[in-house]
This record gives structure tokens, C-alpha cells and sequence, in this order.
């Protein structure tokens, strides 16, 4: 089923990247009218555009640095499985 739906899309992909544009689009939109949100803020950082999408992007970029540093510390030898 998967690969019929994989050939399916690669049969079109003028489609699937202008639904992907459009998505985008979709997302930038909604993106920008929480950015004008008047609610209250805690902090006067939380009033800057675009600072709870930069926060996450960099949060997400520091696990994934502490996930490689970790598998590379826990790290077994290759044959650990082959006794």
C-alpha cells in the first residue's frame, strides 16, 4: 500500500510541490497573526516577533547536538551482538 502511494506521488510532482507552497503559505499566515497576538507577556523578549519560533528551532538544534554527543559516548563496539 505504502509503495503504491510512493509511485502515486512521484507520478506528480508539480502537485506536491504546489501543496507544499501552499501549506507554507498557510503556515506563514497563521504564523504572522499569532505574531500580533496582544496577550500578556511575562517577559519583554516574548513581545519580539518570531522569538517562541526561533526559541524552539534552537531548542530542537541543542537536542539533537546532546542526542549525537550522547550515542557518541554510549556508543558499543560493532561486534557487541555477534556472540
Amino acid at each position: 500500500m505504502i509503495v503504491r502511494f510512493i509511485e502515486y506521488l512521484q507520478q506528480y510532482p508539480d502537485t506536491i510541490r504546489r501543496c507544499c507552497y501552499v501549506l507554507m503559505a498557510a503556515i506563514a499566515a497563521w504564523g504572522s497573526t499569532v505574531a500580533y497576538n496582544s496577550h500578556h507577556t511575562h517577559m519583554f523578549f516574548e513581545k519580539w516577533p518570531g522569538f517562541w519560533s526561533l526559541f524552539g528551532f534552537a531548542a530542537c538544534f541543542v537536542l539533537l547536538t546532546l542526542a549525537r554527543w550522547l550515542g557518541s559516548v554510549v556508543k558499543t563496539r560493532e561486534d557487541y551482538y555477534d556472540d
